[in-house]
């Protein structure tokens, strides 16, 4: 039972499932059984779309395509960041997961479905096939080779090429194996550093004591001006700068004063953990 809490009562509640239809459950059934809360304290929530493609893919443009599908979608959260986990070598495909964060759970069957079309426009783009289950089956018989030579002959094969072929993979352009790769994955731990030093340069970012109502927080910067810096400096978008900043946060480089949120493109401070006192 999913839905919408409308009225809690002495004896029942009221929920307002997302088909539109009002049911009373009776409290009893809260304490017989576990609830899940979407809304409690974070609304936050994760979506996990299961998908399997041919043996023989490229798993980099199975990796690129599931993640343009997250990234192009407006209402995917930049942070935490899409990601997409190889999950097991199935019996008749490569078995990938890719997992995205949205604020809203009410929306999360619209977005999968949103998902779910962008991710086979995009696997068509590049190539790539979602297998049918398969099954090899072995016969052994003294006569097995007397009905492959009757089936032979009973079957007409045509010699000649189909009118139209299907694009290979060649077809598809790409700048360079830098596009088939997340940002994380192209930057090297000597990048980072070299990224790092600029930003605590003169020429990086404004690091100062900030003031917020009553409180002064010491050597911070603004998540907004971080953004601006690396748009300006380094040609990053701005959806590639949050997950830059975000990047850092996840290899403890830097961090919410507060340490109560990921890192965005706003007026929220943020603080090398090197200069903690």
């Amino acid at each position: 039972l999913v839905g919408t809490v409308k009225i809690i009562g002495a004896r029942s509640t009221q929920i307002k499932t997302w088909d539109g239809v009002s049911i009373i459950v009776p409290n009893s059934r809260f304490l017989e059984s576990e609830v899940i809360n979407w809304s409690h304290s974070d609304a936050t929530s994760a979506i996990r779309i299961p998908v399997g493609v041919a043996y023989g893919s490229d798993i980099k443009r199975v990796k690129l395509a599931l993640l343009e599908a997250a990234r192009n979608h407006r209402e995917i959260l930049v942070a935490p960041r899409p990601q997409v986990l190889f999950q097991e070598f199935g019996d008749s495909s490569l078995n990938f997961e890719l997992r995205v964060w949205l604020k809203e759970p009410r929306a999360q069957f619209r977005i999968k479905s949103d998902l779910n079309y962008a991710i086979e426009k995009n696997f068509e783009r590049y190539g790539i096939t979602i297998p049918f289950p398969q099954r090899d089956l072995h016969l052994k018989s003294s006569d097995f080779k007397q009905l492959i030579q009757e089936i032979s002959n009973s079957t007409e094969i045509s010699d000649s090429e189909p009118s139209e072929k299907l694009p290979e993979v060649s077809e598809f352009t790409i700048d360079s194996d830098n596009d088939l790769d997340p940002l994380e994955d192209r930057l090297t731990y000597a990048d980072i550093k070299t990224l790092v030093k600029e930003m605590r340069s003169s020429r990086g970012l404004s690091i100062q004591d900030r003031r917020y109502r009553l409180n002064i927080y010491p050597d911070c910067f603004v998540g907004s001006e971080a953004v601006n810096w690396l748009v300006q400096h380094h040609d990053y978008s701005r959806e590639e700068a949050v997950e830059l900043g975000q990047i850092l946060v996840e290899r403890g480089i830097i961090h919410h004063v507060l340490d109560q949120h990921t890192f965005k493109d706003s007026y929220l401070f943020y603080r090398f953990c090197e200069d903690e006192k």
